[in-house]
């Protein structure tokens, strides 16, 4: 089923789309949820692989001016 990416601190405004084309290259996203709290996003990857990828590659990264923080979602 893959696995979930939890992002936070994305730019002011982010909206789905833009968050979207930001991590598809890391592999096929199945969902892309915005959170009411500005910022913040869950990622549904199709693959372990392409979640663990993008979290590596993108944690820490600079958009906007905005410093990323991005992780595998810890879910109950």
């Amino acid at each position: 089923m893959g696995k979930q990416v939890f992002v936070a601190n994305l730019p002011v405004g982010a909206e789905k789309p833009a968050v979207h084309k930001l991590f598809a290259d890391y592999g096929e996203l199945v969902d892309v949820r915005m959170l009411r709290i500005d910022g913040c996003a869950f990622l549904q990857f199709s693959s372990d692989c392409a979640a663990n990828a993008a979290t590596e590659d993108m944690d820490g990264v600079t958009v906007k001016g905005a410093r990323l923080r991005v992780q595998v979602a810890n879910l109950l």
